[in-house]
């Protein structure tokens, strides 16, 4: 999409404006600046109209051109990486001692910089010959009968810029994958698809509308906890894609994108011989699919320079490529359910790194070079020990406070031998997510110190340590001020009683208590709770009845009740109990308990 390849110049323009001085050259930076200010507002007003030859010939130049710029800028960072971390910023050319290669680096810049700016002059020379597309829209291609197809593209057309590029995302993805909300976020986000609103409306925030308004126009699909879009849907996308050159996915049979021009590709069949003789050194983003313990990372990986993207996701890789190192420009990087065992110290490397996934693999710890990753905002790491069995958190390095940026962190075990790591915490104040297990008794009361500080806390999960094959206690009941926008909360873990001040947050939308084994009924201390849509009770409590009580639990849908052995009754008092219940799970019981009849439609027994 041309305007989505003047955005990304623009915003890798300036960067780079603002850190050299090219005032000795001959280029020109405020006409190169409004040019392609003026470039993008027309591609986006003229965005699915009709369009002549020679427009089309105009945007194919325009998108060359921008492409150009960010090719160059990025090279240029590529040799002097030193001076683009972002809590170092450095003014080249300002000084005379900068080195031999600083000033080889600008010099070779500034030439190319130049030859790009004939390159906008002959655009805008040829630019009185040209006949442009009309102002109207182009309605519904001439009077075709309105059908499926004609129907998608009303609604792509429709769509903002932003939110179109969010939504042809979705071809980068095999048939029938379905792909979880957090990940699909993080790679919008890396994309720089989504641009934050503000303090109180964060990227996150604005990506959840984004997807809800593509669920809402029937474009994305909700498969349980994932997303993805119908045949029909995909086709189009993929044909928009190859038509805007947004994405090359292989195999894709009679694909006319000349690889080399693509700024994403996508593998569904892994590295095949054909790859082996492609230019792939302009490409930004690289998703492969393949699980194939084969995979050739090294040989992949060398033809290609300026990643800000890499998705090893199930792929079967066996150990974290050294190789990425030199991708210093990466964004997103995610090895989640690989084979991986070890995150080598070149990983300080990374310094644009922002979302780091190590889920499901075989990593213990994490390097103490990882605390050089400054600009790091997702953290999640968790060790994988088997087919429906508990993740196991993975030990930080000390000093991890230091990513003061990272807004999700999860899983971290706590180490009984350095009881800071607890209190460490409390200095990460914008966390969002956050996930700790083998929490030792004696820490309950530092952790509730670090949480009452993480102001914009939406996700906790707490585990407790196992003291002789049994869970250990939970003790979190000193939190005098929790965090307000706390959705969703998960307890494993012995409880005396529900800490009191769960029952005042407003915002809770999702708990679940495993091996609480409370004696107390957990519904007392839920009921009043008004966003509360789904509970989970996991070996949670040992008596014989749970009672919901009139006029409670008026927004629950899912009730998920497993191993609580002792009970024999459900009790529902009236008809305005429960009211919008649309879900109800016994998992693990011999014999179900008694529940009202008119909840039979709802129940599902595993």
């Amino acid at each position: 999409m041309a305007e989505f390849a003047i955005y990304a110049a623009i915003s890798i323009f300036g960067n780079i404006v603002e850190r050299v001085d090219l005032s000795s050259s001959q280029f020109d930076v405020d006409a190169t600046k409004n040019f392609m200010n003026t470039m993008k507002a027309y591609l986006i007003d003229t965005e699915g109209r009709e369009g002549t030859e020679g427009f089309k010939v105009r945007v194919q130049q325009v998108r060359d051109v921008a492409y150009e710029i960010e090719d160059v800028i990025e090279e240029f960072m590529l040799e002097v990486p030193e001076h683009f971390h972002e809590h170092r910023i450095t003014k080249f050319l300002s000084d005379t001692g900068h080195s031999v290669k600083d000033r080889m680096a600008v010099r070779r810049l500034s030439s190319r910089m130049e030859a790009i700016q004939v390159k906008i002059q002959n655009i805008k020379d040829m630019d009185s010959f040209r006949i442009f597309p009309p102002e109207q829209a182009s309605g519904s291609r001439g009077g075709e009968q309105e059908n499926e197809l004609v129907g998608i593209e009303k609604c792509y057309n429709n769509l903002s810029p932003n939110l179109r590029y969010c939504f042809l995302y979705f071809c980068n993805f095999p048939a029938n994958y379905f792909v979880t909300r957090g990940r699909l976020f993080h790679l919008w986000i890396a994309e720089r698809f989504i641009e934050e609103e503000g303090r109180n409306k964060t990227k996150e925030d604005v990506a959840d509308e984004y997807l809800n308004e593509l669920i809402e126009k029937n474009l994305v699909y909700v498969y349980g906890r994932r997303f993805g879009v119908p045949q029909p849907v995909r086709d189009f996308i993929l044909d928009k894609s190859e038509l805007k050159i947004f994405c090359t996915v292989l195999p894709r049979p009679n694909s006319t994108i000349p690889i080399e021009k693509s700024r994403r590709l996508s593998l569904h069949n892994g590295f095949t011989n054909s790859l082996r003789r492609k230019d792939l050194s302009r490409v930004r983003t690289l998703m492969t699919f393949r699980r194939d313990s084969e995979l050739k990372s090294e040989e992949l990986l060398n033809k290609f320079r300026l990643l800000r993207v890499l998705d090893f996701e199930d792929s079967g890789l066996q150990s974290f490529p050294e190789e990425v190192a030199k991708f210093t420009l990466l964004r997103y990087l995610s090895f989640r359910n690989t084979n991986i065992k070890k995150v080598p110290r070149c990983i300080k490397k990374l310094h644009s790194l922002e979302a780091l996934d190590l889920r499901q693999t075989c990593v213990k710890k994490l390097p103490k070079k990882i605390l050089k990753l400054q600009n790091l905002l997702y953290l999640l790491v968790d060790q994988r020990l088997g087919v429906d069995e508990a993740r196991e958190g993975v030990k930080l390095p000390s000093g991890f406070e230091r990513l003061k940026s990272l807004r999700k962190l999860s899983l971290v075990k706590a180490n009984k031998k350095n009881r800071r790591i607890i209190r460490e915490l409390g200095n990460l104040i914008e966390l969002r997510k956050l996930g700790i297990t083998e929490l030792e008794t004696k820490d309950g009361m530092d952790l509730c110190t670090s949480i009452q500080s993480m102001e914009y806390l939406s996700s906790l999960s707490v585990t407790a340590a196992y003291r002789d094959d049994e869970v250990g206690f939970l003790y979190l009941d000193h939190v005098s001020k929790p965090p307000p926008f706390l959705r969703r909360i998960s307890l494993g873990g012995r409880l005396q009683d529900i800490p009191q001040w769960i029952s005042s947050l407003q915002s809770l939308e999702s708990i679940c208590l495993k091996g609480s084994k409370l004696e107390n009924s957990p519904l007392d201390a839920l009921q009043a709770l008004p966003c509360l849509v789904e509970l989970r009770l996991v070996d949670a409590y040992i008596g014989e009845v749970l009672e919901f009580k009139p006029r409670c639990f008026l927004e629950l849908r899912v009730l998920y009740l497993q191993q609580l052995d002792g009970l024999q009754m459900v009790s529902v008092k009236t008809s305005n109990t429960l009211p919008k219940l649309v879900r109800l799970v016994f998992r693990g019981f011999q014999r179900l308990p008694q529940f009202p009849s008119r909840f039979q439609q709802f129940i599902t027994e595993e």
